[in-house]
């Protein structure tokens, strides 16, 4: 007779199914213990939990797929998502909490919002960062009370909503700022998850550059390496030609640099590093920090350190204790830095 399903047996089931040497849920592949725990947190947080997640990582390294992933494998999944640009939100308040009839003039008929049309489901706030104060106030009402009023309307209406807020930028600067309020932001990360550069796990470049190869040649209605037809691949030694890069953009960046080079190699096959050099020459040794253009002092000094710490950390073979001694802090420091700078332990 199996064990219950209780939630310590999925817990053991699911890490063992991610400690395999490869990780692949639809489009989060690799082989990077950083990219393992991430989904492991992040099924666990669409499966065990409705509350708010927060997600935050650097352009382009897949927050919005990973969000959308955390719906499909969670209860609402065969409710609508809704994914909101908050930097377009004063244009679109109106489609997102809907109006009555003559709220405005033009209003001739009742409109049902995209938070309404979405209950039962889940809301994307993509760049939440974006949210004017007054909009951060509004969307606090729904996130804690489930509650909000269509232009026009004096009744509240109710909705079942779970909420997930991505964001690239520097969230305790932009606490100090003002730009985000911190009553809202704490109401959003009941859950953090923390998605990590594409320099920050090199060993998933084959993995990713192969899915996106393959993408690529589907797309264009070519047959793909298994399909019999013609079949394009990387020569390996490519494989430190492009984990030499720096891609500012991520995995969206990596995009780039396929589509670039199935425009170059034409009819050949094979993809060599010579070509990798040809399409992507401004690329080596860019020093793009962990978030984008960090325009105060404090956050290039803290980027300069993010980079330092895993420099050393990756010389002791994560060794916290001789890490630790190396940069003349305490071990106790150390982890906190790792917490804070959102740096895997293998």
């Amino acid at each position: 007779m199996s064990p219950p399903k209780t939630r310590a047996n999925h817990r053991k089931i699911f890490d063992s199914q991610l400690s395999d040497t490869y990780t692949s849920v639809e489009e989060w592949v690799g082989r990077s213990q950083s990219i393992a725990a991430l989904l492991n947190e992040a099924m666990g947080a669409a499966e065990w939990s409705d509350h708010p997640i927060l997600i935050s990582g650097p352009v382009g390294s897949g927050k919005s797929h990973l969000a959308r992933l955390i719906h499909e494998r969670s209860r609402r999944r065969h409710r609508p998502i809704e994914i909101i640009d908050c930097g377009a939100l004063p244009e679109l308040q109106n489609l997102l909490f809907g109006h009555r009839r003559g709220a405005f003039t033009g209003a001739h008929a009742h409109l049902e919002g995209r938070l309404m049309h979405a209950d039962g489901g889940t809301v994307v706030l993509d760049d939440f960062e974006r949210l004017s104060r007054h909009h951060q106030d509004q969307f606090h009402r729904v996130v804690v009370d489930g509650v909000f009023h269509a232009l026009g309307s004096s009744t509240a209406q109710e909705v079942d909503l779970r909420f997930i807020a991505t964001t690239n930028a520097d969230l305790e600067a932009a606490v100090r700022n003002g730009t985000v309020k911190r009553d809202f932001l704490s109401r959003l990360d009941y859950f953090h998850l923390r998605v990590p550069s594409l320099h920050d796990r090199p060993e998933d470049v084959p993995d990713l550059c192969t899915m996106l190869l393959r993408r690529h040649l589907s797309r264009r209605a070519v047959s793909g390496p298994d399909c019999g037809g013609r079949s394009v691949r990387f020569d390996p030694s490519c494989w430190p030609v492009i984990q030499s890069r720096r891609f500012p953009d991520n995995v969206r960046g990596l995009d780039k640099l396929i589509v670039r080079l199935l425009v170059r190699i034409e009819d050949r096959e094979v993809i060599r590093p010579s070509d990798v050099e040809a399409v992507a020459p401004t690329l080596a040794r860019s020093r793009t920090p962990w978030f984008d253009q960090p325009k105060t002092l404090r956050t290039v000094r803290e980027a300069a350190e993010r980079e330092y710490i895993i420099e050393v950390c990756r010389h002791t073979k994560f060794n916290l204790r001789a890490a630790a001694r190396s940069l003349e802090i305490s071990p106790k420091c150390l982890y906190e830095k790792l917490k804070r700078y959102g740096i895997t332990r293998p």
